[in-house]
């Protein structure tokens, strides 16, 4: 006997889900649901073609098609079979239990309950996973419902209670779940094991109802609960956690009626921490705080012990405050948030000392600045600089380079001390001395650092100083400059020997200052000497006064074989400063190397090396240069975004250092290709031809009778052509960036000069083609709208009655 298809549908919609899943024509195509619907109707004896998916059951609720459990049918033995499938199984068990207790339910008989538990038995579960699956089908709807609640009469609640009278153990789930129910019967059967309940509740379940406790049987539980709580054998993370904040619940019913309680499990975690944990790993629990408390945040589960033994047991949290000292234990910066509320100067000063000096390194240097941040707002400076002072020569680099930062910002007397420091013999004092003169602009800094600029040996410590005095240095250096500057590094021993050993400057090109002197091999040296002490893609203060005077045009050579060595020792990070210097010096050529390569670098997922190229283009300056680094910015915003992120952030560098925007730079980086006005004028054949770029940004031509040509003369030479065609790429381009920028001044109504606006958009043959095609607005100095017009193709300018103006060379041009 089969189904058919009008009684599995009225039985599988009895869910507004299954409803909906029936409902959609996809699902009803799914493979597994004909397979189902064939074998339940008698069309197939096989369930073949099944397919392993979680939405097997979405298809086909078919648990909602068995019957009775004690009356079996042929039709109930076809849902067994795909229910019991492999396949299936996995996803039907919990809808199959729940079938099997519903059962139950509806129909308490002795019948009843021997075919559930045969049927239990058929699924592979023992006797206990029954008592379990009973248990919990059985219990009170709401687990933490009032432990008053009394067992019923009833052939289940009788099995039950027999099931535990005559276990040897507590039988528990695999998975701890608190029940009320299941205490109330374990009450009733064998209170014996209430203790171990109660305890695996403790320390296992967060929703144990712990206050409950308190009014059940008039607290009768509650003491021997204080027990397991308080118990310190086997402590483990996860049970002094459910420990503590079952405390905390406690303790926020009774005003603090249950500090001891609260103070004993703060002393046992914090002694787990001192001995299991020297540093800081598992200690990122934050803890909702105690309604009874001070509004004290949310806080690490240290700081929260410390918080109550500091209330009730001061002077065991100071002990344990000694004996984290005594075994470097970390110190996080929730704990010195909390201390102070309790410990005042002297008695407190100390625990700061200990934090930043010992424990910092686990921290890091975010630690250092909290550790700080929260020392200045406990101590006067008077109190707490002694300490900064004494971390000068720490071994950690971020520490030092903010205690200098911390002394020059608050101490007095922080220039002086760090002036005498300068002659110290170690080269970190003296490299904390000058990140503290950085922060003085005074004269006296100043010329402490120029006496011992040339003689300080450590390269740190003297580009800290070099950079401080950077604007007390000349503007241009003349010979003599640079010769005292050269033989100064001389003296420091750094120019012995060449940077590179493939570096030997006799195998380099030759390279020539603008007057036409050749740079000798000291100077050469000095260069790259220098140009390795640029941080990442950027010039040297010291190497920009060699390269200043360098004859660029005549420096490609030189530039290029940089580059070629850099592509022939693997492009590696340690050598970019060789493609920064080339940079630095390459005109045009250069620009188009860098950019290939690093269109290479990109195309091979160098994504770091790829943003150094882009750091180089942005470095070199010209306008070429700063056009690709744009495309760049653009290209990659979204996909590679690391390469469009360094891209961008290269053009905002380039424009500060222009003293422009990044809009005013776009308005710069526009090329003329070499037009002269409107128009490029060429020959071809002894014929006169002229170009320009008409309204829909494409490149016309017109011979010397001005008669326009459909395309470049057919004669001209395969360069010329090969010319218009790389014109017409970056066309295409330059409209890609300047049509969004052009709207970003619309709305933000950005103004030019006239001058500026003629310039840009009069003299140039793409920027033109705009000119044309919007509307502008004529401002006076006090932003006043003082007309409109429109340009004309002959460079007119006409009002809104098509009457020719001229505008005022005072006047602002804005886009309306």
């Amino acid at each position: 006997m089969a189904f058919t298809i009008e009684e599995i549908e009225k039985a599988i919609a009895t869910t507004t889900r299954i409803q909906q899943i029936l409902g959609n024509e996809e699902m009803r195509n799914h493979p597994n649901y004909s397979v189902i619907i064939d074998y339940l109707t008698g069309k197939s004896n096989s369930l073949n073609g099944l397919q392993s998916a979680y939405n097997i059951i979405q298809l086909v609720r078919i648990v909602d098609l068995l019957g009775n459990i004690d009356e079996l049918s042929p039709k109930d033995k076809l849902v067994f079979d795909i229910i019991f499938h492999p396949l299936v199984y996995p996803y039907m068990r919990e809808s199959l239990n729940n079938w099997i207790i519903k059962s139950i339910k509806e129909k308490e008989t002795q019948e009843v309950l021997n075919a559930a538990l045969l049927l239990y038995k058929s699924l592979g579960l023992n006797e206990d996973e029954i008592f379990i699956q009973l248990v919990f089908g059985f219990h009170f709807k709401n687990s933490n419902e009032s432990l008053n609640n009394p067992i019923t009469e009833g052939l289940i609640n009788h099995y039950l209670l027999n099931y535990i009278k005559l276990a040897n153990k507590l039988i528990l789930p695999s998975n701890y779940i608190w029940s009320a129910f299941y205490f109330k019967l374990i009450e009733l059967a064998k209170p014996e094991f209430l203790l171990h309940y109660i305890q695996e509740g403790i320390c296992k379940d967060y929703n144990f109802p712990l206050l409950l406790f308190k009014v059940y049987q008039d607290g009768k539980y509650l003491n021997p609960i204080l027990e397991i709580l308080t118990n310190q054998q086997n402590p483990n993370i996860a049970t002094l956690i459910m420990k503590f904040r079952l405390a905390i619940s406690l303790y926020d019913t009774e005003n603090g009626f249950f500090s001891d309680l609260v103070s004993q499990i703060s002393k046992q975690y914090l002694d787990f921490y001192r001995i299991h944990t020297p540093k800081e790993t598992w200690e990122n629990v934050y803890y909702k705080q105690p309604k009874s408390l001070i509004p004290i945040g949310n806080l690490k589960m240290s700081a929260y012990s410390f918080f109550f033994l500091l209330t009730y047991k001061k002077e065991q949290a100071i002990l344990t405050l000694s004996e984290w000292m005594d075994e470097n234990v970390f110190m996080n910066t929730d704990i010195l948030t909390i201390i102070p509320s309790f410990l005042k100067g002297e008695d407190l000063l100390p625990y700061f000392a200990y934090a930043i000096k010992t424990t910092a390194p686990v921290g890091g240097a975010r630690y250092y600045q909290s550790v700080i941040e929260l020392m200045k707002k406990s101590f006067t400076p008077k109190e707490y600089l002694p300490i900064i002072w004494s971390l000068i020569n720490h071994k950690s680099k971020p520490l030092r380079e903010l205690v200098a930062k911390v002394i020059a910002e608050n101490d007095e007397e922080s220039e002086n001390k760090a002036i005498k420091l300068l002659d110290s013999k170690h080269s970190d004092i003296r490299q904390i001395a000058a990140i503290i003169l950085s922060f003085s602009d005074s004269t006296k800094a100043t010329e402490a650092i120029m006496n011992v600029l040339n003689k300080e040996v450590n390269d740190n410590a003297r580009d800290i100083l070099l950079q401080s005095v950077r604007d007390a240095l000349p503007k241009e250096a003349n010979s003599d400059f640079l010769t005292a500057m050269i033989e100064a590094a001389k003296k420091r021993s750094k120019l012995e020997k060449p940077i590179e050993p493939w570096l030997e400057e006799s195998l380099l090109p030759a390279i020539y200052f603008q007057d036409g002197s050749l740079l000798n091999h000291e100077t050469i040296r000095f260069l790259f000497y220098r140009a390795t002490r640029a941080k990442g893609i950027n010039s040297d203060i010291e190497a920009k006064f060699i390269l200043n005077k360098i004859d660029k045009e005549k420096a490609t050579p030189f530039a290029l074989f940089l580059l070629k060595i850099f592509r022939e020792k693997d492009t590696k990070p340690e050598h970019k400063y060789l493609m920064a210097l080339a940079t630095q010096l390459g005109g045009n050529e250069i620009v188009d190397k860098i950019r290939t390569t690093t269109n290479s670098w990109i195309e091979y997922n160098r994504h770091k090396m790829a943003e150094y190229g882009v750091e180089a283009l942005a470095l070199n300056g010209s306008d070429k240069a700063l056009r690709w680094v744009e495309w760049y910015s653009r290209k990659y915003r979204n996909k590679k975004a690391n390469v469009g992120a360094a891209a961008l952030k290269a053009l905002i560098t380039a424009a500060e250092e222009l003293g422009i925007t990044t809009h005013e730079l776009g308005d710069k980086i526009v090329p003329d290709f070499g037009f002269d006005g409107l128009f490029k004028s060429f020959e071809v054949d002894g014929e006169e031809f002229r170009a320009f770029i008409d309204s829909k940004f494409k490149i016309a031509f017109f011979d010397e009778d001005n008669k326009q040509l459909k395309s470049i003369p057919a004669k001209a030479s395969t360069s010329l052509k090969d010319e218009f065609k790389t014109i017409s790429k970056e066309i295409r381009e330059i409209v890609k960036s300047q049509s969004p920028r052009l709207e970003y001044y619309l709305i933000i109504q950005g103004k030019w000069s006239f001058s500026q606006w003629q310039q840009f958009f009069l003299n140039n043959p793409v920027m033109f083609i705009y000119a044309t095609k919007l509307v502008w607005g004529i401002y006076n100095s006090k932003e006043e709208l003082q007309g409109t017009f429109i340009c004309n193709d002959d460079t007119a300018f006409l009002n809104e009655d098509g009457e020719e103006i001229e505008v005022n060379q005072e006047s602002n041009i804005v886009i309306v």
